[in-house]
């Protein structure tokens, strides 16, 4: 049955969709519950897992934000130190980098 154009409107269409429901047989009402059940079950199971993955991904980007955060500020202090002319030992032992490493700065 089409509805006139009038009657196109969001708020007629849910009109429309609710008289329609209204219209079910209780062997159908109840089919149309379960299905709705269905519909929200899953749909909150797969917000709240896009919650916990979105937190999951936040705490790991802090982490690797601070641990990079740290390495940069080695580096940082460790090209410091080779300006001054302190011996590469020293500067591995107050870092914690490996002379190596400090050589490639």
């Amino acid at each position: 049955m089409k509805r006139p154009a009038a009657l196109q409107e969001r708020i007629f269409t849910r009109l429309f969709e609710q008289a329609e429901i209204a219209r079910y047989t209780p062997e159908e009402r109840l089919d149309y519950e379960d299905s709705l059940k269905v519909y929200r079950d899953m749909k909150n199971v797969l917000d709240t897992a896009e919650l916990k993955g979105m937190k999951k991904g936040l705490e790991q980007g802090l982490k690797q934000g601070h641990e990079e955060g740290i390495l940069d500020e080695k580096r940082k202090n460790a090209k410091t130190m080779k300006v001054l002319g302190l011996p590469w030992e020293t500067i591995a032992k107050v870092t914690g980098m490996s002379v190596a490493e400090i050589d490639k700065l």
